[in-house]
């Protein structure tokens, strides 16, 4: 259905998921009070008299508790043609996509996930633009270091000797000019900043490809792209990605690495998902985007 469209329940069960009141609608988050409320569906008087009607959010929800009918609404009749991307421009260099998740949008990946074909392109660009406003403001403040354990075969000792590793690797060869340490190195070289390179890269490379499928869009984010660019600028030291890498527990993190990491997760996972079904697929994550945010 479109926005604004009536909904008929005829055809649905008596038993809603839990976040629909009657008189009220389907709320998209509950714990929110006033016009802070999300709706899927409304309770309203439009054309059809009172009844549930689709609001200004669009995206894909499960409807019922078991997840056995979902509900799509997409942009109304003569609004399909928006130019998505380029909104999004807009409101990255204005700024209105810093802490976005949860107010402009939200995914919950979850639930299984829903066929909708028509806002398979709409996903990856917001959660790119908004991971790239929100990484603009973390590289202000520079980027997390810490000590990480290395062992490296070196010139002059550092640290501790591996007496152990330096006989089997320096003695027994004959080359006496280097030792085996171990050492803590203070540096921007840790998990965390390796996962946000990686997103990063990946950003880069999804955009590509958007300016090949949808030449307008890709001038419009030809500025994100850019952006992506200067931000790797300082991830030079920081090398490359192992989904082997285990992050340490911290008592402490940064705000901003907050929300940068739990948007990087999420475009990693759908990037990891799109290389394994190769576009075989037009579902999508359980997901809203309110287009009239206030």
């Amino acid at each position: 259905m479109r926005e604004h469209e009536f909904f008929d329940r005829g055809e649905w069960p008596d038993k809603w998921a839990d976040n629909y009141r009657e008189y009220e609608g389907f709320v998209l988050n509950p714990q929110c009070s006033g016009i802070d409320r999300k709706y899927f569906l409304k309770f309203d008087c439009l054309g059809n008299g009172w009844g549930l009607y689709a609001s200004y959010v669009i995206g894909a929800q499960w409807i019922d508790d078991k997840e056995t009918k979902s509900l799509v609404v997409t942009p109304k009749k003569g609004f399909e043609r928006i130019p998505f991307l380029s909104m999004l421009q807009g409101c990255m260099r204005f700024g209105t996509l810093d802490n976005a998740t949860g107010v402009i949008f939200d995914i919950d990946e979850s639930k299984p996930h829903i066929t909708a074909p028509m806002l398979k392109g709409m996903l990856s660009p917001l959660l790119v633009a908004c991971f790239v406003s929100e990484m603009r403001k973390l590289v202000k403040y520079g980027l997390m270091r810490d000590y990480i354990s290395r062992q490296d075969n070196l010139h002059k000792a550092k640290g501790r000797i591996n007496i152990r590793q330096n006989e089997r690797v320096n003695i027994r060869n004959g080359r006496y000019d280097r030792i085996v340490c171990q050492y803590d190195e203070y540096t921007v070289d840790i998990p965390e900043n390796r996962l946000l390179k990686a997103c990063l890269l990946a950003c880069r490379s999804l955009l590509a490809q958007y300016c090949i499928i949808d030449k307008a869009g890709g001038l419009y984010m030809s500025e994100t792209v850019v952006w992506l660019n200067k931000l790797l600028c300082h991830f030079e030291s920081v090398g490359d990605w192992n989904h082997n890498v285990i992050f340490p527990r911290r008592k402490r993190m940064r705000e901003d690495y907050c929300s940068c990491l739990s948007l990087a997760k999420k475009i990693m996972r759908r990037q990891d998902r799109s290389i394994a079904e190769q576009g075989k697929t037009n579902a999508v994550p359980c997901f809203w985007i309110d287009r009239e945010c206030r």
